[in-house]
């Protein structure tokens, strides 16, 4: 039935729904520790495609109101992928087919109107949301050394990357699975941070902040 759906709240309602099914499910089997039947396994497949389905560029397109998928809509489909394991297809549609914020064909929210008219959210992903799931599933897969890079690429190209602590620890995590001179690896990252906020420190002191705001303001 559900496979008939060409309105993409529908869709969406349906692999919610699956998906609340699977969990439920997989919660009473985790309580008796039997192993998951074939039929709740189902569910999680059934979703996938279906996601897959209202997350398609053409279908969404049809809606004038919302013609991209926000980031729940994608956080659905990936939540489908994970439950499955499938950590490589999970990576694929974040580096290919998910758009993020900074996407310049996504649909803005202008006023009140494009959000009462919008069936569900239009808000999208943020690229470091992106970045983050795309690094923890390379970890996930045993993938260590990407998620080493992925940790290390969020610490240095994010404005807040770099006091965000958890980041080191993850970054650290993975390079150990990895082996090596990891710690070398770590305190270069560390020090590299060390070094960029010393210099924006000493910009700010210099008095250089300040006259590159009065530039701003003139110019403007």
């Amino acid at each position: 039935m559900y496979t008939q759906f060409d309105n993409v709240k529908y869709l969406y309602w349906a692999v919610s729904a699956n998906m609340i099914r699977y969990r439920d499910a997989c919660g009473v089997i985790a309580d008796n520790k039997p192993p998951v039947p074939p039929q709740v396994q189902m569910l999680t497949k059934i979703s996938e495609k279906l996601a897959i389905k209202a997350t398609n560029s053409e279908l969404a397109a049809k809606d004038a109101v919302k013609p991209y998928p926000s980031c729940e809509d994608w956080k659905l489909l990936i939540d489908t992928l994970e439950a499955q394991n499938k950590y490589p297809e999970a990576i694929s549609h974040l580096e290919t087919t998910v758009t993020t914020s900074d996407n310049k064909n996504v649909k803005k929210i202008n006023d009140e109107n494009d959000v009462i008219a919008a069936q569900g959210s239009l808000v999208q992903m943020l690229p470091v949301e992106r970045d983050e799931m795309i690094a923890d599933f390379h970890y996930k897969n045993g993938d260590f050394s990407s998620a080493e890079g992925c940790w290390a690429g969020l610490i240095k190209n994010y404005q807040l990357g770099k006091e965000q602590w958890c980041y080191y620890e993850k970054m650290l995590e993975s390079a150990k699975k990895v082996g090596g001179d990891f710690e070398e690896r770590c305190r270069a990252v560390c020090e590299e941070m060390l070094k960029l906020e010393e210099g924006e420190n000493a910009f700010k002191v210099s008095g250089g902040g300040k006259e590159r705001e009065e530039m701003r303001l003139t110019n403007d």
